[in-house]
């Protein structure tokens, strides 16, 4: 089987099991049963719109069948809303099953077909509920439709769905109700502007019913149109099987037998069995996972909150940076990154030919490595007089790079001529900048073991 055919296939099962169940009831003429009435032409009044003295039982069902027959007239508009209320539904469970992905086909089948044909829909079908099945049929498209919307996408649908639950009041209700669960509960859903547009469509039976505020009504209606027991062992085991009509001459005559007694309850053991499966293999990892996103997505927006923050100081932090690197290259003067004799004997021999001195020796020394820097010592001897040799060191304090000068030894000559009285040795050291900070005194070396005990 190509993989058209199984994305078809799910779709067209809902709409063959349409045909089963409607096919009876397409023949020509009017399907008249209790609420079910469409006649060839119902007239557009005020009273429908439920703003009469009349009580306003179905509104805004009436006025949207006063509108549509126009167009199609009230036997066939009789009929499209016969195949609608199964289609609808059918083909709403098995796009709810595709969107939330809860398995394969065949459980997506079975759960249309719960779903399009149980005791609920065979009992209200024939009490003429048609408005009411259709918020029903609605209910799995606005289920699909806020789950979208909670991505952001979606919102016609939503709306339209809830269309379909206002045709009648309790409908409506329940469609608010599902709707606000999903995108209100955990977590506040970003887009909940159509939740507002959902309880605009509500107004129309809403503002009818407090209009009519006032009137009164028999109590006894409460008990008469109360759920009832269909041989089920209760009322609550009778509604949990999607029984319970108020009136039983639409309840089926099999309906308390035994094979549709075990059945049903093996349907509802099997129903419970699966929302407890849903909610631990599906909205709980899916819920962790959310919060997961969540935590993400947070600590993102805050590092683009730095980030965008940081970019706003760039040009500061530029500015510092050409601050820095001009103090650094000042200071690289004073305390240069590497030594050199031949440069340094230069500048040595120039200031002592100024001062009319002679340099006799220039010997550099071994460095002696501190922190962060090298001293570098060189040892000069020197000729001349008192006079060039205090020139000779004024000159060198003036060096841009620093130069100190100790262990000074001045000697007067035997035989001073006019130019040469006196002869000094000293030492003159200056300074280097260490690329990497020495390491400290009894550091190990990176990668080396400690030597192995005896």
């Amino acid at each position: 089987m190509s993989e058209r055919v199984k994305r078809v296939l799910p779709w067209l099962w809902p709409v063959l099991l349409t045909l089963v169940i409607t096919a009876p009831l397409l023949a020509p003429g009017f399907v008249v049963g209790y609420d079910m009435v469409f006649v060839p032409d119902l007239t557009l009044r005020l009273d429908l719109f439920g703003v009469t003295t009349a009580m306003p039982r179905a509104v805004p069902s009436d006025v949207v069948v006063a509108v549509l027959d126009e167009l199609t007239g009230g036997q066939l508009l009789g009929k499209l809303v016969l195949v609608a209320i199964p289609l609808l539904s059918g083909l709403g469970m098995t796009a709810l099953w595709r969107e939330l992905r809860l398995g394969g086909a065949l459980p997506g089948a079975a759960a249309a077909t719960l779903y399009l044909w149980n005791p609920f829909v065979s009992e209200r079908l024939r009490l003429g509920a048609w408005a009411l099945l259709l918020g029903y049929a609605a209910l799995p498209w606005l289920v699909r439709s806020a789950f979208r919307l909670r991505r952001g996408v979606g919102w016609p649908g939503f709306v339209f769905a809830s269309a379909g639950c206002a045709l009648t009041a309790s409908g409506g209700v329940i469609g608010l109700l599902v709707g606000g669960l999903i995108l209100l509960w955990p977590q506040r859903a970003r887009t909940i502007w159509p939740l507002g547009a959902a309880a605009l469509l509500n107004a129309p039976w809403l503002v009818a019913g407090l209009t009519h505020g006032g009137a009164t009504t028999d109590p006894a209606s409460v008990t008469a149109f109360a759920a009832r027991n269909e041989g089920y062992g209760g009322v609550l085991p009778t509604l949990l099987t999607l029984g319970g009509v108020w009136n039983a001459d639409v309840v089926p005559g099999n309906r308390g037998e035994l094979v549709p007694l075990v059945l049903a309850f093996a349907m509802l053991v099997l129903s419970l069995a699966g929302v407890g499966a849903f909610v631990y293999y599906y909205e709980m990892p899916a819920r962790a996972d959310f919060s997961s996103r969540e935590s993400q997505l947070e600590g993102l927006r805050k590092d683009i909150s730095m980030g965008v923050n940081t970019a706003r100081k760039l040009p500061e932090f530029k500015r510092q940076v050409q601050e820095l690197e001009a103090r650094l290259a000042n200071l690289k003067a004073v305390l240069p990154e590497e030594k050199d004799a031949a440069d340094l004997l230069r500048r040595m021999q120039t200031v002592a030919t100024q001062s009319n001195l002679t340099i006799k020796s220039f010997k550099p020394a071994p460095t002696v490595t501190k922190q962060l820097h090298a001293e570098w010592p060189i040892n000069l001897e020197l000729e001349g007089t008192y006079h060039n040799l205090a020139l000779f060191f004024d000159r060198v304090s003036k060096f841009t790079r620093i130069v100190n000068i100790s262990a000074l030894d001045v000697k007067g000559k035997d035989r001073p001529d006019g130019n040469i009285s006196i002869s000094a040795s000293c030492v003159a050291t200056t300074f280097v900048l260490l690329d990497k900070p020495a390491a400290k005194p009894g550091a190990k070396a990176a990668g080396a073991t400690a030597p192995k005990g005896t």
